[in-house]
């Protein structure tokens, strides 16, 4: 029987000996997978920091295009006055052609609506005045206009991007041309 204990000591020690070595293996899986697992986060959150860059790029970008549409726009924007000549007569002062008009007559401070339809001068709707006109053939405004003293004249244009914009023409009591403004439609 000495014998068989002596064996079962040999046994016992070779199992721990594998069994030890097998926990010094799992430990070092472990630490190599806390390792590659840190080191994914760290990959995650570097472009995670691109991406945070690449859309402060696009903005920036984007900013710069409408910049640059904003300087081509004010190369070919329209910019409608009235003048009095004898009648009071629309002009193109801008720097390119204001296309398909419309003149719609308001209440005295009444906001800007783009979708109102022509309710003056039909016969000018849809007509353009040429850059630098100062009297466009058609571009009389109506006689009896006028006779709506304290009255807003909004004149609505387009340039040739399809930007659209408006003339504001307030008109005193007295009939008389008080104030021009211009508005762009965002």
């Amino acid at each position: 029987m000495a014998v068989a204990g002596i064996l079962q000591v040999i046994v016992l020690a070779v199992t721990a000996y594998l069994v030890l070595g097998y926990l010094r293996e799992t430990e070092r899986l472990r630490i190599a997978t806390q390792q590659q697992v840190d080191k994914s986060q760290a990959l995650v959150e570097a472009a995670q920091r691109q991406l945070g860059l690449a859309r402060e790029d696009l903005v920036a970008t984007r900013a710069q295009v409408a910049i640059a549409q904003n300087q081509l726009e004010a190369q070919i924007r329209p910019a409608l006055v009235v003048f009095p000549r004898g009648n009071f007569q629309i002009a193109n002062v801008g720097s390119g052609p204001g296309l398909n008009l419309k003149l719609v007559e308001v209440a005295q401070g009444a906001r800007i609506d783009w979708e109102l339809p022509s309710n003056i001068a039909d016969r000018l709707t849809g007509s353009f005045v040429a850059l630098g006109e100062l009297h466009a053939k058609d571009s009389t405004i109506p006689q009896g206009f006028f006779e709506h003293r304290g009255r807003d004249l909004h004149i609505f244009r387009e340039s040739l991007s399809g930007r659209k914009y408006a003339t504001v023409l307030r008109f005193g009591d007295n009939g008389t041309l008080t104030d021009t403004r211009f508005a762009v439609r965002e």
